[in-house]
């Protein structure tokens, strides 16, 4: 079993396209609502939403399409702030309004003050005093406090209202009781999406919708024959390289199926590099290493690189912001040696990134180098550092999968047995609320915890595992035969 990293890879991404799109279509609550959309982004905002995301995402991965749905969607933005936003931002107000009296009707009379106050908040005429949000901070790790400040300014907005007192607009926020906040975070994606397709049909919101829907196809169709340009010819730099790589025996041929998963994989990963460098500001050597990589020439990559990682550790001990670069550099230099399928050198890299910033990416970048490498027991020290960092639940449960593996792998039974349980029951919270997104990680889970349950001999408790992941691939299957019809296949096999 690989390491499980593929699914959540493109979770955040939809995400942050959600978000962006919701912030340009209604602004700050817009942005708020879109965060937690996640998937469904299909359904709210049309297929071609769907494809733009799911594209970027699929071909790119989930750092560049962060930086496609945030700073390359600015010109849609203008667009809808010319003439669209009002209309629309009060669709989602109402939509976001009906919601939370849903969630308020299943929690009772508890927290019902602040009900009472996002009601009287979201019910006025009054425009929302909410923070704007620039596509810049629409990443991952934003994206969970966002809709907890957006849910603590209209609850001090709409007590200023009822109390008719604007001055208690002025004072800070209050906390939101953390039981508040997971029955928002776990029912608010569902509760929104019913709300919203009930009210785009009508009159006074189906044209707004339409022009907006309009807007973004068109914009859509632009952006992906430039995203699929752009893939053709990474993909064909990265073929050429792992050609060189097998003729050097730098690597061992692969099948059909995991030489398309691999060059895939690292097209992503080329794209990821030159997409960085072009976001952040300019340094000579950046420019320099733009070029080598745009014409894959991938040994001057390295030797600019290189020297910029011994120029930067000589002035670490001098200057502060240097300090905060050099796990950048560390990590970019080894994916140039990753690129060059120079394994040794890109997890040394890779390992001295983490080790220096501690950055979970980093550090999730390590973990499945040492793995790939089978250096096992490093790769379980990072994972276990990883889940003392890690808060949302997703995260988790990513990295409880992939400890599992390798507990297995070096016969940690037990421990692999519980961190596998763990994930499972985080996944099956998550797809409550989500279960186009999670039910997935639920079965695949599943089908480790049988494996695990059958090399332990417990035959039984296997086979429900099984039975139980086959009967969730089924119904992934039916609506969509050629994702999920080779995992019921597979589940039949071992069942």
């Amino acid at each position: 079993m690989a390491l499980d990293r593929s699914g959540e890879y493109m979770k955040p991404a939809f995400r942050v396209g959600a978000a962006a799109l919701g912030s340009f279509l209604a602004g700050p609550l817009g942005c708020a609502t879109g965060a937690f959309l996640g998937s469904m982004l299909g359904d709210i905002f049309g297929q071609s939403a769907a494809a733009l995301v799911a594209t970027c995402a699929e071909k790119f991965g989930e750092a560049t399409a962060e930086k496609m749905l945030g700073s390359q969607l600015d010109s849609l933005a203008e667009r809808f702030r010319e003439h669209k936003q009002p209309q629309i931002e009060k669709l989602y107000r109402e939509a976001f309004r009906e919601s939370l009296i849903a969630i308020h009707f299943s929690v009772g009379r508890e927290f019902e003050d602040w009900f009472e106050n996002w009601e009287a908040c979201l019910k006025s005429s009054q425009p929302l005093d909410l923070e704007g949000i620039q596509p810049a901070q629409l990443v991952p790790t934003n994206l969970d406090d966002l809709l907890k400040r957006t849910m603590q300014s209209l609850d001090r907005l709409g007590d200023a209202l009822r109390a008719k007192n604007q001055s208690l607009i002025a004072e800070d926020l209050r906390n939101m009781p953390p039981l508040l906040l997971r029955e928002i975070e776990t029912h608010l994606a569902g509760h929104f999406k019913t709300h919203f397709r009930a009210l785009i049909v009508r009159d006074e919101y189906k044209q707004a919708w339409k022009e907006a829907e309009l807007d973004i196809r068109e914009y859509s169709i632009g952006l992906l024959e430039q995203i699929n340009q752009t893939t053709v010819e990474t993909r064909k730099m990265v073929e050429f390289l792992y050609q060189k790589a097998l003729a050097e025996g730098k690597t061992e041929p692969l099948g059909a199926e995991d030489r398309e998963k691999e060059i895939a994989r690292l097209t992503s990963e080329l794209q990821n590099l030159k997409d960085q460098l072009a976001a952040r500001p300019a340094e000579p050597s950046d420019a320099e290493l733009s070029v080598a990589l745009d014409l894959g020439d991938l040994d001057s990559a390295l030797r600019l690189k290189s020297r910029q990682v011994e120029l930067r550790s000589g002035r670490v001990k001098r200057l502060k912001d240097e300090a905060a670069k050099l796990p950048r550099d560390l990590y970019e230099l080894g994916t140039i040696h990753e690129l060059r399928f120079e394994w040794p050198q890109a997890l040394a890299a890779f390992r001295e990134a983490w080790e220096l910033g501690e950055d979970t990416d980093h550090g999730f970048k390590f973990a499945h180098f040492a793995q790939k490498l089978n250096h096992f027991n490093e790769a379980i020290a990072a994972y276990e550092s990883l889940l003392r960092i890690y808060k949302a639940p997703s995260d988790r449960a990513v990295t409880l999968n992939n400890l599992a593996v390798l507990y297995r792998a070096t016969q940690r039974l037990k421990q692999a047995e519980g961190a596998y349980a763990e994930a499972l029951g985080i996944r099956r919270k998550l797809a409550e609320a989500n279960p186009e997104a999670y039910l997935p990680d639920v079965a695949m889970t599943l089908n480790n915890l049988a494996i695990l349950y059958s090399d332990t001999q417990r035959l039984q408790q296997a086979g429900e595992a099984y039975s139980e992941s086959l009967d969730v691939y089924r119904k992934l299957a039916q609506a969509n035969p050629e994702a999920y019809l080779p995992d019921v296949a597979m589940t039949l096999n071992n069942l």
